[in-house]
């Protein structure tokens, strides 16, 4: 009997030593960790624009198959279908180039867009929904300058006079309007050099009109620089050449 029961304790012994651990269990539910547009997207007044957009995704027990996402601001909602750019189960990259319609805008949808996972589906037919703030992506109204400098040719030691106008997309009209009490820049870049300095900042007035003086120096190119804000983006005028005599 003892040398049955020994042999029955070294079986059992041998089994707990040799018994497979247990798995972890695994999540079967896919999911979206993290979205963005990878640049702000600056849209004018009638012309649509591509944001491009990304996604990393989380799914343990199968690769994803289907990712639809949507993005919302004060009442604006619009919506794209992601496809697969790389990676492998458990983790994996879509993206678009999502269109931007200004038709579709109000200048209310200008700023921050909360990103939302409206369909997530995988190759085990899992699912999951209304996942909601996985990221944020930034929409901003297009700006437009333009200028005038003269009188062409000037002698040296003369008044310059640099005008222009400062407008912003309006989405609700789908048209340019002036964007006025504005801090725009004037740059200068002498003829053969390949840098604007700046001379002096201005003020627009109401309905975005721009003008200054300068005193005529030397050959070169003014232009207008605005800057942008966080709901307006940054633009520089087209370049106006001047030749002093």
């Amino acid at each position: 009997m003892k040398h049955l029961a020994a042999l029955i304790i070294g079986v059992l012994t041998v089994g707990l030593l040799t018994a497979t651990p247990a798995t972890a269990q695994t999540s079967c539910s896919p999911k979206v960790t993290k979205a963005w547009a990878t640049k702000t997207v600056v849209v004018g007044p009638t012309y649509q624009v591509y944001m491009p957009l990304r996604a990393k995704t989380y799914d343990e027990c199968a690769p994803i198959t289907y990712l639809s996402v949507s993005w919302r601001r004060r009442g604006h909602y619009d919506f794209a279908d992601l496809n697969y750019l790389n990676g492998e189960v458990p983790t994996e990259t879509w993206g678009a180039r999502a269109a931007v319609d200004p038709y579709l805008l109000t200048n209310s949808a200008t700023g921050k867009h909360t990103i939302d996972v409206d369909w997530i589906e995988d190759a085990d037919y899992n699912y999951a929904t209304d996942q909601l703030n996985v990221g944020s992506l930034r929409l901003k109204r297009a700006a437009r300058l333009g200028i005038n400098a003269y009188p062409e040719p000037v002698r040296k030691g003369q008044t310059i006079t640099v005008a222009g106008k400062l407008r912003r997309a309006n989405w609700n009209l789908n048209e340019w309007r002036g964007y006025g009490y504005r801090y725009v820049k004037l740059q200068f870049k002498k003829a053969g050099s390949s840098t604007f300095v700046n001379l002096k900042t201005v003020k627009s007035r109401k309905y975005g009109k721009l003008k200054t003086t300068v005193i005529a120096r030397r050959d070169g190119t003014f232009r207008w620089l605005y800057l942008g804000n966080g709901v307006t983006g940054r633009k520089a005028s087209k370049g106006d050449y001047v030749n002093v005599t």
